[in-house]
């Protein structure tokens, strides 16, 4: 073996060491979970908040929906009421028209009626209620009718004033009939001196006396019109 081969064989093991540790190199680090878990957190957190984009876009998307469906029904509504109500006025004013046309025409046919009735009956006189109606013929002075309800029954009465201005004695007898409105009698009553008491049946000159009694009515009818005959 000569001087060269010992010279290498020499230097191998320090080389082999210088090799495997080089003096004044720094340890090399591979990357580590530590290094990736930032990232990792800032993309969450990225994706975090883009899905509460959404979602809040989603609701808000949902709610002007819903209130556009709401106003849209509610005019939908009010378009309808409003429909409605002016075909509720349109007939109003259809129905108050006829309505009006229908009470002159009755009216007409009324004055026509009462003018047929005072030319074939001229006495007859209008029956009104609780007032005094003056009457002058012969010893008949007023006479006032009353619309009685009892019991689920309608009756007319009536109180008649007669008067003597005579200087003889009078015996009344006086005749009340009752017409409807087309002049058709309905019902009468009588004053009789047989029906009446000694004191009732004679009329002394100067003497005032009322009488009173109810109608009899023979046929169905409102009366509209009477009569007063006195003897």
């Amino acid at each position: 073996m000569d001087n060269r081969e010992m010279r290498q064989n020499s230097l191998s093991p320090i080389e082999g060491q210088t090799r495997l540790k080089p003096k004044g190199d720094r340890p090399t680090t591979e990357p580590g979970p530590q290094l990736s878990q930032p990232y990792i957190s800032r993309s969450r957190r990225r994706h975090r908040s883009e899905l509460k984009i959404k979602l809040l876009q989603i609701a808000l998307g949902s709610l002007i929906f819903l209130f556009s469906l709401i106003i849209l029904l509610m005019w939908l509504y009010t378009s309808k009421l409003s429909a409605e109500n002016d075909q509720i006025s349109a007939e109003f004013y259809k129905q108050a028209r006829q309505l009006t046309a229908t009470t002159e025409a009755l009216e007409k046919l009324q004055g026509e009626m009462k003018t047929l009735l005072q030319g074939r009956l001229p006495h007859l006189v209008p029956l009104e209620y609780d007032k005094a109606i003056l009457i002058t013929h012969k010893y008949l002075r007023n006479i006032i009718f009353t619309l009685i309800k009892a019991q689920g029954k309608v009756a007319t009465e009536y109180r008649v004033v007669l008067q003597n201005d005579t200087l003889s004695v009078i015996h009344p007898e006086v005749k009340i009939l009752l017409f409807d409105q087309v002049g058709i009698q309905i019902g009468s009553a009588e004053i009789i001196s047989t029906a009446l008491t000694a004191d009732e049946a004679v009329l002394d000159p100067g003497e005032v006396r009322s009488y009173s009694g109810s109608i009899e009515l023979f046929q169905e009818g409102d009366p509209h019109y009477f009569l007063v005959t006195a003897r």
